[in-house]
């Protein structure tokens, strides 16, 4: 039996030395792809504390355009259990919105609770209107702690508890990942495998491996001194990615963020392919402009797709090495068909469907489109407006953008 133990490690240190240096590189994606869902599942199953203090909320749900299924979303955000007080603030820029007055019929449904605010027209142009409706809503808020809810998301009873039980005297934010559970159209279904087969379960392994350092803006709750310190919403919102701005000014002043173990589920809105590959592009310039350490690592995600394409299309070109690369693809193939069986078991993900594994490629693919795009670019739409975005993630006003050369404007604060 040792015997036969030591022929094995001696034939595979031999492979690893010899061996085809693709089928090679192919393997360590495989297992590279193990590890991760084995680190989101252990992150995701772990122990969640109780909540033991229960600090009153306003929710600020800052809302632009339509949503699918939007009374059901919105309504769910209104029959929250809660121990503490809690409110419930809906900001539109002007009241010809038009998911507008569904608000008001739930503001009167649950008069008291549930309230709207009008923010007016954005008279800062190097301020993002998400921020602009946000700084409305705060300045009418009543409590200290406050729940950023994208206005896509779907609440439960329980969602005030999970993130009161996640925070103590040293949390300044906590988040949860998104989790799309409706996608009408291919696009929008892209945008679920991505989200939910790829992103989050690095998001749970990297929580699991060194703890939680980054904030989702979908769903966060973070203290307001702590936004009043970065500046307010109004400040954060001078940057392409304000929860990432939100993130690195909870650092200087000393904060830690948590990440909620459970995601909160999101309503996809029908996007077009042009409306796709412009959101991940302003969504990866982002990321390049502010954090390119994350930036870099979203082009070893994509090369860890590439290589088993590539593998699989040099078979029958380099004969000597195709049973090695073969015997990778298969290790491979395995591997990436069992993760989305295994994160959407843990909740993590989407359960595998058999469509799944056609979109899972095509989703990496418009993400290597959108990718390469956002290598050389340094202007993004938004919200129908083109935006230039500075080396430190700012939106650079048109006031800016035509300054002489070398001048230097001086931003109010």
């Amino acid at each position: 039996m040792r015997a036969l133990m030591g022929e094995a490690a001696g034939s595979a240190l031999h492979w690893l030395v010899h061996g085809d240096a693709l089928a090679q590189a192919v393997l360590c994606v495989a297992i590279g792809l193990v590890l991760r869902d084995l680190l989101a599942i252990r992150f995701r199953y772990g122990a969640e504390p109780l909540a033991t203090l229960f600090p009153p909320i306003s929710i600020l749900k800052p809302v632009h355009g339509t949503e699918p299924q939007a009374e059901a979303a919105f309504r769910s955000w209104c029959m929250l259990e809660y121990p503490a007080g809690w409110e419930l603030i809906f900001a539109f820029e002007d009241a010809a919105e038009p998911l507008y007055s569904l608000a008001v019929a739930l503001a009167s449904e649950f008069a008291g609770q549930v309230r709207c605010v009008l923010s007016g027209p954005n008279p800062d142009p190097g301020v993002n209107g998400k921020s602009h409706n946000l700084a409305a809503a705060a300045a009418d808020a009543l409590h200290d702690w406050l729940l950023i809810s994208d206005s896509d998301t779907l609440a439960d009873r329980d969602t005030l508890r999970r993130f009161a039980a996640a925070i103590d005297e040293r949390t300044g934010a906590v988040s949860a990942t998104p989790q799309i559970v409706f996608a009408a159209g291919l696009p929008a279904r892209l945008e679920q495998v991505l989200v939910n087969n790829v992103l989050a379960p690095f998001e749970y392994a990297s929580a699991q491996l060194r703890g939680a350092h980054g904030l989702w803006g979908t769903l966060m709750l973070v203290r307001r001194e702590c936004v009043d310190a970065a500046g307010g919403f109004a400040a954060l919102g001078r940057f392409l990615t304000e929860d990432i701005a939100l993130e690195r000014a909870l650092r200087r002043q000393g904060w830690r963020c948590a990440l909620l173990r459970r995601p909160v589920d999101v309503l996809a809105a029908p996007l077009s392919w042009a409306e796709l590959l412009r959101h991940w592009q302003r969504w990866l310039v982002g990321l390049r402009r502010m954090k390119p350490a994350e930036y870099a690592c979203m082009a070893l995600i994509l090369l860890g797709w590439l290589l088993p394409l590539a593998a699989l299309a040099s078979l029958p070109l380099q004969r000597d090495a195709m049973h090695e690369r073969a015997r990778a693809l298969t290790v491979f193939g395995l591997a990436a068909a069992a993760s989305p069986l295994l994160t959407g078991r843990a909740g993590i993900g989407t359960r595998a469907r058999a469509s799944g594994y056609v979109l899972l490629p095509l989703s990496m693919s418009a993400l290597l489109a959108a990718y390469c795009w956002s290598l050389c670019s340094t202007t993004v739409v938004w919200r129908g407006r083109r935006l230039r975005i500075a080396r430190d993630g700012r939106i650079v006003t048109p006031r800016e953008q035509n300054a002489p050369q070398g001048q230097t404007l001086r931003r109010s604060p």
